[in-house]
This record gives C-alpha cells, structure tokens and sequence, in this order.
C-alpha cells in the first residue's frame, strides 16, 4: 500500500495533513513540492487548482487538507479513530482561520510586529489556552516550524520584496 504526501514545508495545510498521518501511525513518503514550479505528479493528481496538500492513496489522488484527514481518520480506523479532541485540534474550521497549525504564524507575526498579539490570553483565554495545548503536543511539534524559522522566512520574503 502506497502512501505519499505532496506538501510545503511552510504550509499549514500540509501540517494539518501530516499531524493527521502521524497520529495514526501511518508510513508515508511526503514529497516536498516547490512553489514556482509545480511537479508533474502535482498537475496532475490536482489539476482543477495545481495546489497542495495532495494525499495519494493507493494510486489515488485526494485533495483538500479537511477531506484528507477525513479519508486517513475512515481508512485507517482499524488503529483508533482520531478523538474528537484531535480532530478539532488538527484542524476543524475555527470562525477566524482555516486551521491552528496556523498556530506558528501566530507566534512569528507576534515576534515581528509588538503591537500584534493574535492569542491574546486576557482577551481570548481559552483559544489561547488552546493554541498552547495544541502547540505542546508532541506530535505536532514534530511537524510544525518553530516561530523562529517563520520569522527568518518571513524576513527573506520581505528583503526579496524591496529587491524587486
């Protein structure tokens, strides 16, 4: 049984989808994708949008980061359903965001900009509570960057702007 992942390592997206495998113990291959120049097995096992996360299964393209985790949680319910908690931690839609492996972003903007603080704990405690319960997880600190590379990323992106 062939599994493989195709991904960026700064999506949260691809996150959401690699912390879903992880916590069902499933071996895969992930494959890193470049953003400029879309591989061959990308355009086609998504060829509506040419976007990531892919999951192909069994020679079986799946799209969208939430039906992905969907199929692993259906497939794979032999090793446990994923808990409710652990869905909602790995990604269902929240009113601001699609998904708290946006979580380290968060953390970045906050580190670059003073004056932002997204998971404010007087004004938001339990999403903040949240974030850092899901943030000290082991298996999503496994997958996610830390703030600090986001913040490098980000400042790369900015000097390659005023470049141009």
């Amino acid at each position: 049984m062939e599994t493989k992942l195709l991904g960026l390592p700064l999506s949260p997206s691809a996150h959401r989808v690699e912390i879903a495998l992880k916590l069902k113990g499933v071996v895969y291959e992930s494959t890193e994708e470049v953003r400029e120049k879309k591989s061959e097995l990308l355009l086609n096992s998504n060829p509506v949008y040419k976007m990531i996360p892919v999951l192909i299964h069994n020679a079986r393209p799946i799209c969208e980061s939430m039906m992905i985790v969907e199929h692993i949680d259906e497939f794979w319910a032999l090793m446990g359903r994923l808990s409710s908690h652990r869905i909602r931690m790995i990604g269902r839609k929240l009113a601001f965001g699609p998904n708290m492996s946006t979580t380290s972003w968060f953390k970045a903007m906050e580190m670059m900009n003073t004056d932002v603080n997204i998971l404010n704990e007087a004004k938001t405690p339990l999403l903040a509570e949240w974030g850092n319960r899901f943030c000290s997880d082991d298996v999503v600190k496994e997958v996610m960057l830390e703030p600090d590379a986001l913040v490098e990323h980000g400042k790369k992106n900015v000097f390659q702007a005023k470049e141009n």
